[in-house]
């Protein structure tokens, strides 16, 4: 092992306040259990000694979910692998123990690690037995939003997801971002009305003429020109681009019309908690960019700081949102 790998696994756990998982000659995958979320930091070095590392976070709403699918399983078929987002797999083992297809290990990870992984689980089950269920209405008793409305939706994975929430904090908080804030956004405001105003379209679209496509970096104006040419019916902004102002504005809600309202929250989830801007929020919504490559655009904050890690965390929770309101 090189030495400038040991120094990097030496102050990953002081910088990033994890603990190791598992270590390979050139790869090791550091966690930490937070209260909402799994944070895992992945080290690797190449054949050219360079290291890289990358940061991950999954909600724990999310991970009992997989978890609890493989558990579910015939043994005889295993094992079994199972993404859970973005890319990243878990397995179950023959011997009951897990794996992250991410990093390689013989027997599977430790046994503390597997057994916080089933205690979700308990909690994921417990979670779901608090919900009442009339009809195609699923329903968390004594919970509401700010507003008053009560906890309840079509989507069976919405509600359970906030009822998880629940049990794993004691009392729900929408201050505290996560599941249940993104559906009180959702519940509380009427965000279709309010994106397509004519003001708060102009408003976008102004702030990114600010910026000169010349000026912009490759990657970013990548991003904006691919995102525009996916969703709506001409650019507004680029190279040569020359849109009158209210043209754009009747551009920018035509293509924002197909929106769903859980599209509707994201939007204004990263607009007004990342001041995302226009064309990144759409990119990420559009699937355009991913998680990660959103966060890379988005973030000004050093890797690994709080701010780093609130941002993931928060877009982790914008995303598993539109999973479940779209499939749940």
């Amino acid at each position: 092992m090189k030495d400038n790998f040991k120094f990097f696994l030496s102050v990953i756990p002081q910088d990033f306040s994890v603990e190791l998982l598992v270590q390979n000659s050139y790869d090791a995958l550091f966690y930490a259990l937070e209260k909402h979320v799994w944070y895992f930091v992945y080290v690797y070095q190449e054949k050219d000694d360079r290291i890289h590392i990358r940061h991950f976070i999954i909600p724990r709403f999310l991970m009992a979910s997989t978890v609890n699918t493989i558990l579910s399983i015939d043994k005889t078929w295993r094992p079994i692998v199972a993404e859970i987002l973005n890319g990243i797999n878990l397995i179950i083992l023959p011997n009951e123990r897990f794996d992250f297809e991410l990093i390689s290990t013989k027997n599977g990870l430790p046994n503390v690690f597997c057994e916080l992984l089933k205690k979700d689980v308990d909690i994921y089950t417990k979670s779901l037995e608090k919900i009442k269920q009339v009809d195609d209405i699923y329903t968390l008793p004594r919970a509401k939003t700010p507003n008053g409305s009560p906890v309840t939706s079509t989507h069976q994975t919405l509600i359970h997801a906030i009822s998880f929430e629940r049990m794993l904090i004691g009392k729900l908080q929408s201050e505290k971002f996560g599941i249940f804030s993104a559906f009180c956004t959702f519940c509380d405001f009427p965000l279709n009305d309010i994106i397509l105003e004519d003001d708060f379209l102009k408003e976008l679209i102004l702030s990114e003429l600010k910026h000169s496509p010349k000026d912009t970096n490759n990657q970013l104006r990548t991003v904006f020109i691919n995102v525009q040419n996916k969703l709506l019916s001409k650019p507004i902004w680029g190279e040569g681009i020359d849109v009158d102002i209210e043209e754009a504005i009747v551009i920018l809600k035509e293509g924002l019309s197909i929106f769903s309202l859980s599209q509707f929250t994201q939007f204004a989830l990263m607009n007004g908690m990342h001041n995302a801007g226009l064309f990144l929020p759409l990119a990420f919504i559009t699937q355009t960019i991913s998680n990660d490559e959103y966060i890379d655009l988005a973030s000004w904050y050093a890797i690994g700081t709080e701010e780093d890690k609130s941002m993931r965390i928060e877009t982790a929770y914008i995303q598993l949102f539109d999973t479940i309101t779209k499939f749940g």
